[in-house]
């Protein structure tokens, strides 16, 4: 048994995670903004890093959003997730798809990034921390800044505080597949915690109601 908490919870498959986000998640109404984001503050030769890339959903529509001149780098612990992630990249076969940026499929911790320091100038993030217990959260969120360059984007997209009943109970559902990890989130831990680990205040950009409970976009720099 894998160490970590799989993309897919405690109980689905790998093959169903990709079905399971996509009918419970409303991944088109924020995957896209969030590429989108990335690739604003990002420069023509900048570096890109993905924390816990799983099956490369989001991988894939950052690399469509970055130049080609800039370094993507996909991180996950499970190598069964960067397999299936690695067979779903696009062959750079057109013109097109040549300007791309290129994957770089790093297996890894999101807790121990096998980058050096200060040389990332955006890192984002998506579904990744409610897997992790606090400590863990802590520390991945310390590695992002340290690899960060001072004034570089944090974006994290995650399970926070429900607007409303319904989104709590919503919220049931992960906690049901994910397990003790998610507690904190319904509380805001994760602002918290990256104000806490040297960013600025991070800021709540975007909430998305879903099937499993208010998913918060926060934006935040490298202090």
């Amino acid at each position: 048994m894998p160490d970590f908490l799989p993309a897919a919870g405690r109980f689905l498959p790998l093959a169903a995670y990709d079905t399971a986000a996509r009918l419970t998640m409303r991944e088109r109404r924020w995957r896209p903004d969030l590429a989108a984001r990335v690739a604003a503050v990002t420069p023509p030769h900048g570096a890109v890093v993905e924390l816990g890339a799983g099956t490369g959903s989001l991988t894939h529509l950052l690399r469509a959003a970055l130049p080609g001149t800039v370094t993507l780098t996909a991180v996950d612990p499970d190598e069964r997730a960067l397999a299936i992630a690695r067979r779903r990249a696009p062959a750079p076969a057109s013109a097109a798809s040549a300007k791309a940026a290129d994957i770089a499929w790093r297996p890894g911790r999101a807790e121990a990034l096998p980058l050096p320091d200060a040389t990332q100038d955006a890192v984002v993030t998506a579904l990744v921390l409610h897997h992790l217990p606090t400590d863990a959260k802590r520390a991945a969120l310390a590695e992002a800044r340290r690899v960060l360059r001072p004034g570089g984007l944090l974006l994290v997209a995650d399970f926070g505080p429900p607007q409303d009943p319904a989104m709590a109970l919503a919220f049931r559902i992960i906690r049901l597949v994910d397990g003790p990890t998610t507690a904190g989130h319904a509380d805001g831990i994760v602002a918290d915690l990256v104000a806490q680990t040297g960013f600025t205040a991070p800021a709540t950009v975007r909430r998305v109601r879903t099937a499993a409970g208010t998913l918060e976009l926060l934006e935040a720099r490298a202090a």
